[in-house]
């Protein structure tokens, strides 16, 4: 986790500018203050690990380590 926390932030590893890329954003922005899990869902390269990541970033468990199912 000190190696994710030195990174830059989630959001702005989402990059893109098109109407889409900017819809993921004010979701995930939406999302990530509620205290339900999400599941992200896609196909194989499409950036779920990414839109994980900044989900955790921007909710209230950020300090507490980001666990993932795996590919599922």
């Amino acid at each position: 986790n000190v190696r994710l926390r030195t990174r830059s932030s989630a959001a702005e590893e989402l990059i893109g500018g098109s109407p889409a890329m900017q819809v993921l954003r004010e979701r995930i922005a939406k999302l990530a203050p509620r205290p339900f899990p999400v599941l992200v869902l896609g196909e194989s390269g499409a950036g779920k690990e990414l839109v994980a990541l900044a989900l955790h970033r921007q909710s209230p468990r950020r300090e507490a380590p980001l666990t993932s199912p795996g590919r599922v």
